[in-house]
């Protein structure tokens, strides 16, 4: 497991989740920022992403180096 995987099962386990339900959860939230039919939002989101949706792993990934380039 690596180290957002471990992320998302201390996530779950902090939540009484499952490990699947947290992923899918992330997964539904990232496919649902992907097709916002607001524009501003979907442009937002290109701007991380790119025109790919990325695995939560890889998602997690990219916001915590975004994070870490502001502080």
């Amino acid at each position: 497991m690596n180290r957002y995987s471990e992320i998302i099962k201390l996530v779950a386990e902090n939540h009484g989740e499952t490990y699947s339900a947290v992923y899918q959860e992330i997964q539904e939230a990232l496919h649902f920022a992907a097709t916002n039919p607001d524009e501003l939002a979907r442009q937002r989101y290109r701007n991380t992403f790119g025109d790919n949706e990325p695995t939560p792993e890889e998602a997690l990934e990219k916001l915590t180096t975004i994070l870490r380039e502001l502080v």
